[in-house]
């Protein structure tokens, strides 16, 4: 049955007429997902198909980069194979709906979405992530590598205002029998992709009636990311409208006769051969500039701390309980970690402080101080299709707190490549080649921002932070995105990148 659906189990590249071309999800679109619903509900073993749609989210009031937007498919209660008590406990303690935003899975089911690229954006992704395991951990795990611009299959070969149709599934036999509807249905398998489930999924056992003592389970959740767009009518149109998705059930001796699909395993990280390493002296040279800048200003520069890569182990995150990658435990803040891999991607480079950081005092901002960022524009080395540079704050006692301020749009500053492009070359005084400080940043953030006086070109690159905003008794944190790397269809490797340096000035 797999055989006919692709030899590699990466995403399909297949011929054929477009169904759609130049154009978004449309209603001839739609009608053929419904025709294709109706086919597999005529195929045998098809016990149901639940019906939800691909819905953007409004993340700025729950944490989440506020730079960025992201969507889930959303589906009814019905689909949560009777876990309606859970459903109920979840809603009464919680503001995530996890009941509609996750979803339960057989080894035999398969999960399937429509989904339109938005106007022109640096950076669009897909991918499956195990959301909570057990009903009680978080592991927010990546289970399968994304499918980006550079890898998802789209409607006559482009990559905007474009449609896709994603199917994830563990068993080949189901598999086959989706992908056929929908061709059947005139879906272009130009445009199918194929997502495979790895074996360490714990699959819900659907006929199970008391889920609180049953054998344990997965809820997944397929992540959809869009980063680095102008603000347009087009695209606030886009982002809210939704697409069709569908999850098919096949409930009938729902562990026996599976046939998994082959699992291609997990991208490494790079491989471009290209590295940042001949601009390390101008790197240098730079932060030397920054701080006779600011001496020049009656700044004195107290200390200075490189940003550190975090790269989590998704599978570690599945059974760890303890594992606390990106959110980690900063003893000397009193800071309790979160358990989890927080759906990181590895077709991004994530470099945040380091939780280690000392002094502790290095983690605030008072009135008195001035931060400074002095790194590589990972955009204009071909690093990164798009980068996020962000200054945020941490509310609570640990990073999970309701309460938080981390990553809210109130209480969150970020900077995309064409924000930082030229920085390098208004603060540096000779310190390398034009072409060298061109792929350079330096960027200050600052309680008040100094007015530029003649000459003084680098002053213009800063942003004014509030004590309203980053209160000064909450420490701050330092987030560096880079997303996809040119050529890799991947994230960089953190061995051919520079660190960005924060510079701290009393």
């Amino acid at each position: 049955a797999w055989a006919r659906l692709c030899g590699g189990c990466a995403a399909l590249v297949l011929t054929g007429a477009s169904l759609a071309e130049g154009s978004s999800m449309d209603d001839t679109f739609k009608s053929v997902l419904e025709a294709a619903k109706s086919l597999a509900l005529d195929q045998a073993g098809v016990a149901a198909v639940h019906e939800g749609n691909l819905t953007w989210m409004d993340t700025s009031g729950i944490g989440g980069n506020p730079a960025g937007r992201y969507a889930v498919p959303v589906f009814p209660d019905e689909a949560q194979a009777g876990l309606a008590p859970l459903c109920a406990l979840w809603r009464s303690s919680i503001d995530y709906d996890v009941c509609r935003e996750t979803l339960v899975m057989g080894p035999k089911d398969a999960l399937v979405v429509s989904i339109a690229t938005p106007p022109a954006v640096e950076y669009f992704g897909v991918q499956p992530n195990v959301w909570m395991r057990n009903i009680s951990l978080t592991p927010f795990a990546a289970v399968a590598d994304a499918l980006n611009l550079d890898t998802l299959n789209l409607t006559g070969g482009a990559e905007f205002n474009a449609s896709a149709v994603v199917v994830t599934a563990f068993d080949a036999n189901t598999a086959a029998l989706v992908w056929d509807a929908l061709v059947q249905a005139g879906v272009d398998e130009a445009a199918l992709n194929l997502n495979v489930l790895p074996p360490s999924i714990e699959w819900i056992n659907v006929t199970a009636t008391d889920p609180w003592n049953g054998p344990g389970f997965d809820q997944l959740q397929l992540l959809v990311r869009a980063n680095g767009f102008n603000a347009s009518a087009a695209t606030t149109d886009y982002f809210d409208s939704t697409t069709p998705s569908f999850l098919f059930q096949v409930t009938q001796d729902p562990f026996g006769g599976v046939e998994p699909l082959p699992f291609p395993g997990r991208k490494g990280r790079g491989g471009s051969g290209e590295t940042e390493s001949h601009l390390a002296d101008a790197l240098s040279g730079l932060q030397d500039d920054v701080v006779l800048a600011l001496e020049t200003e009656g700044w004195t520069l107290t200390s200075k701390f490189d940003l550190e890569v975090y790269l989590p182990d998704d599978a570690r995150c599945l059974v760890d309980e303890d594992y606390a990658p990106v959110l980690p435990d900063i003893p000397q803040l009193n800071i309790t970690g979160t358990p989890t891999c927080d759906r990181f991607t590895n077709d991004a480079l994530y470099t945040m402080t380091p939780s280690t950081l000392s002094p502790a005092d290095a983690f605030y901002f008072p009135p008195n101080r001035q931060f400074v960022a002095v790194g590589v524009n990972h955009n204009a080395t071909g690093k990164a299709a798009h980068l996020n540079f962000m200054l945020s704050c941490i509310n609570g006692t640990d990073f999970s707190s309701k309460d938080q301020t981390f990553e809210h749009a109130g209480h969150t500053f970020y900077l995309n490549a064409s924000d930082i492009a030229g920085s390098g070359a208004a603060w540096s005084d000779d310190s390398g080649t034009a072409a060298d400080v061109d792929s350079l940043f330096a960027w200050r953030f600052a309680r008040t921002c100094p007015e530029p006086e003649s000459g003084e070109v680098y002053a213009t690159y800063c942003t004014e932070v509030s004590t309203e905003a980053v209160d000064p008794s909450l420490p701050v944190w330092f987030v560096y995105r880079a997303y996809l790397e040119a050529g890799t269809h991947n994230g960089a490797s953190p061995n051919e990148t520079l660190r960005t340096t924060i510079l701290i000035f009393d």
